[in-house]
């Protein structure tokens, strides 16, 4: 039962900005915005009033997520209950990966195994890095999705695929900030001039995050001790710390858009930090395990 559409009105609903409901359903903007002017054409009236500050539902768009709320619920009834016919798992594949990018990737493929492979279970397991290694080495998981900043066990095999670079984000009204809203998406960026931020508060990663001992390298190597006032490990705190604008902040250059109040700059020299499919050296990849990884490979690539 194909209910993209449903869940599109029920972004729009939750978020109330195309942007945010676009990211949250890992679409682009225009596409969203595209499939919305189509649906409105098509019923021949206006689902949403569109505002500077938050999108609201027109009458007609409420009883429009009424109704997508209660065909979403029927679907997940009508799968759970198939679910129930088929018979016990014949594989279980335990899949490691971050809180945020990989429990993002996870929720993505998981329709994609269960269509394909309906008597295989997946497992999802929390982890960073460094432990997603030992569990793999000890075989308590059997793929991990990671990063590939700092990795370099010859005990494990790594499958590389989708690369982004680390930026760090300067929120408006604080020095070093320029309006950003032109910028395409491949643009590059300025360098960062750190004696523009000696005095700016900083929102960094905790060490759990692969990146962190990457930023903390470009800091002193400027011979620059950030003022740091907060960490997490959680790439959508920091987020939306810096949004608030708490501080100074280093993330993925995606996580962000030129609609946000923050200007970005590139360290030098750059950070990239490459998504990695990992698994235990010599270790023989079922039919559904290697499926899963390319899945995996074609997504991060998108």
């Amino acid at each position: 039962m194909d209910i993209r559409q449903q869940r599109y009105i029920i972004a729009l609903a939750e978020h109330g900005s195309l942007s945010q409901a676009a990211k949250a359903l890992d679409i682009s903007q225009p596409a969203l915005s595209t499939w919305l002017n189509h649906i409105e054409d098509e019923l021949g009236i206006p689902l949403v009033i569109r505002s500077h500050k938050r999108l609201i539902l027109t009458p007609a768009g409420s009883y429009y997520l009424k109704a997508a709320e209660e065909m979403v619920r029927l679907s997940e009834t009508c799968h759970r209950e198939i679910s129930g016919l088929l018979p016990e798992p014949q594989e279980v594949i335990r899949i490691g990966g971050t809180p945020n990018g990989g429990a993002r990737f996870f929720a993505r493929l998981y329709p994609y195994m269960h269509e394909r492979y309906p008597q295989v279970k997946l497992q999802f397991v929390e982890c960073y890095n460094e432990d997603m290694m030992d569990m793999i080495a000890k075989d308590k998981l059997d793929i991990g999705l990671g990063s590939s900043v700092g990795l370099s066990r010859k005990d494990i095999v790594y499958e590389q695929h989708g690369s982004r670079e680390i930026v760090l984000y300067i929120p408006k009204g604080m020095p070093g900030y320029y309006d950003a809203g032109s910028l395409k998406a491949d643009a590059p960026l300025p360098v960062i001039d750190f004696a523009l931020i000696r005095d700016i508060p900083m929102i960094m990663p905790s060490d759990e995050m692969s990146y962190s001992r990457a930023i903390k390298e470009r800091f002193a190597e400027a011979g620059y001790e950030p003022k740091v006032i907060f960490t997490s490990a959680n790439v959508a705190v920091i987020r939306q710390m810096l949004l608030s604008g708490n501080g100074a902040a280093a993330l993925p250059r995606n996580e962000m858009t030129p609609l946000d109040a923050v200007s970005p700059y590139s360290f030098a020299p750059v950070i990239i930090s490459t998504a990695v499919t990992v698994y235990k050296k010599n270790k023989t990849l079922s039919e559904a395990e290697r499926a899963y990884i390319n899945y995996q490979k074609m997504l991060q690539r998108r």
